[in-house]
């Protein structure tokens, strides 16, 4: 099921691109955008969302970004993927390649490229940028994890194959305990996650977002939030 592009569907990419956009030493930054001031804090998820939307349908290749604050990591980060923060935590997902995919020349099972190897990791951090945990993720040509989101609770982290059409482990990580549940597979590489707390649902990119989509916690899939075309 694909439906219009409103403004929940764009609060959503929103907050896809926001937790994808992670460096190897992290920074803050905002869009000087057009028309967009400051503002108290909204009082309701409804009217928060619309701010995002309305920001984020604004910003393009142009969009001026200012640098607000940086923080230096003092380990080994690799190819760095997503970041998200809790009370206590900082949390960075990368993925780590000790074999790089190769293309193959024409497709192969329905593959563009060799899986490649590497490593997940998700870096638990505290405050400060030191490094508390380093966190293992993946199963076997599924090692990459991608932007992730903590939901008050839980950060919710994708671990894919490192190739478009593949597969997707869902991990939930407790922000204050650190154990690790995988809770679903799903076919596709899904690069980037959010829980949408208006639904409860977890919403999901693939590669290149060319495809948004939508699972219950159980990994049901109700339908799809957008089409990559309607978001473009």
């Amino acid at each position: 099921m694909s439906f219009t592009p409103t403004r929940r569907a764009l609060a959503m990419a929103a907050s896809l691109i926001v937790a994808g956009c992670a460096a190897a030493g992290t920074a803050a930054a905002q869009a000087n955008v057009p028309g967009q001031g400051t503002s108290p804090a909204e009082s309701t998820h409804h009217e928060t969302d619309t701010v995002l939307a309305d920001a984020f349908s604004r910003v393009d290749r142009n969009t001026a970004w200012q640098q607000t604050s940086k923080l230096k990591l003092n380990f080994p980060t690799y190819h760095t993927e997503g970041i998200a923060y809790s009370q206590d935590h900082i949390f960075l997902s990368a993925v780590q390649i000790t074999e790089p995919t190769v293309k193959y020349p024409t497709p192969q099972d329905g593959y563009d490229r060799t899986p490649g190897k590497g490593v997940g990791h998700l870096f638990v951090m505290d405050k400060a940028g030191n490094l508390q945990k380093d966190i293992t993720l993946g199963e076997g040509d599924m090692y990459h994890p991608g932007g992730i989101d903590f939901d008050g609770t839980n950060v919710w982290v994708p671990v894919a194959q490192y190739r478009p059409n593949s597969s997707a482990i869902i991990y939930k990580v407790d922000a204050d305990t650190l154990d690790v549940h995988k809770q679903f597979e799903v076919k596709d590489h899904f690069g980037g996650i959010v829980l949408d707390k208006q639904t409860g649902h977890l919403v999901g990119n693939t590669w290149g977002s060319r495809r948004f989509a939508e699972w219950d916690l159980q990994g049901k899939e109700p339908g799809h939030l957008a089409e990559p075309e309607l978001l473009h």
